[in-house]
């Protein structure tokens, strides 16, 4: 889901993770958010700095040179977004951007 504003933060969320980037959350708080998952809640994941760029903008030459060393495509460049979607549907989380 993408919120739009504020007040699409409804107070069924009583677990509210903030994520500066895609993965942030999964990585730091992986563990916290299984728990609270199996008890039955339901917090949000919300990312705040991310997002995919405008269509067709290139990797700068550095970025090219680092996605290939990571084994991303160099030209493409890899996702943070992906992984954390796959994450949150894993653990039937809500996730915001």
């Amino acid at each position: 889901m993408q919120l739009t504003n504020i007040n699409g933060i409804v107070r069924k969320y009583r677990h509210i993770f903030l994520s500066p980037h895609f993965n942030d959350v999964v990585y730091s708080c992986g563990g916290t958010l299984g728990v609270q998952v199996s008890s039955g809640l339901h917090p949000l994941v919300i990312t705040v700095f991310g997002g995919p760029p405008p269509a067709n903008t290139p990797l700068s030459p550095f970025a090219q040179q680092v996605h290939g060393q990571w084994g991303a495509d160099p030209v493409k460049g890899a996702s943070g977004e992906v992984t954390s979607t796959q994450l949150m549907r894993q653990l039937r989380n809500n996730w915001a951007s």
